[in-house]
């Protein structure tokens, strides 16, 4: 997804997804990104006026342990999201929601994160923290996308050492979001 309308623009969030039978349908396809439009539209409130998360034409399907590219599936258009949030923000700052596997690589739990950056001023309290409802909305949000998994499954994706075939990837078991700001120092964060 490709986030446009902040002073740092674009930026972009990348899901993965696993199918256990390694030849996904379009009608998969389609599911995800649906679920995917889904979560980031549970998050409009919360995200400022005028930026906008853009959603691709295609999905791209990877090799997981060598990174490869191994094809691009068109997907049904969806319609851009577009943040309906007001009052003052800062386009560096938001929330992180954190992606649990069970699968340990070299001795550590496979993890990821995903950045809900910026958000509208209405997401944060008085202390400087996330709002409840914020907080539970994005967390309720993450859930329910990790649930819907009658398609293909949220994955993380650890990525291959360079020249070697060691990627792996694991089906997302749990989100958290701790109740603190997240900023980002650069979009490459």
């Amino acid at each position: 997804m490709r986030w446009t309308g902040f002073t740092g623009a674009p930026g972009y969030t990348n899901f993965h997804f696993l199918d256990p039978q390694d030849e996904p349908t379009l009608a998969q396809f389609d599911a995800a990104a649906t679920r995917v439009r889904t979560f980031f539209g549970a998050h409009n409130t919360w995200i400022p006026a005028g930026v906008t998360i853009e959603y691709p034409a295609v999905m791209e399907k990877f090799n997981t342990g060598t990174g490869a590219l191994e094809g691009e599936f068109p997907i049904t258009a969806l319609t851009n999201t577009v943040g309906t949030g007001t009052g003052n923000w800062s386009s560096a700052t938001g929330l992180c929601i954190n992606w649990g596997t069970s699968l340990v690589v070299n001795g550590r739990r496979l993890r990821g994160r995903t950045f809900m950056v910026p958000l509208a001023n209405l997401s944060f309290d008085t202390t400087g923290t996330l709002s409840t409802t914020t907080l539970n909305g994005s967390l309720a949000a993450a859930n329910a996308l990790i649930a819907a998994t009658t398609s293909l499954a949220l994955a993380v994706w650890h990525k291959p050492d360079p020249g070697t075939t060691n990627g792996l990837a694991a089906q997302v078991a749990s989100a958290s979001i701790k109740d603190k700001t997240a900023v980002l120092r650069s979009r490459r964060d």
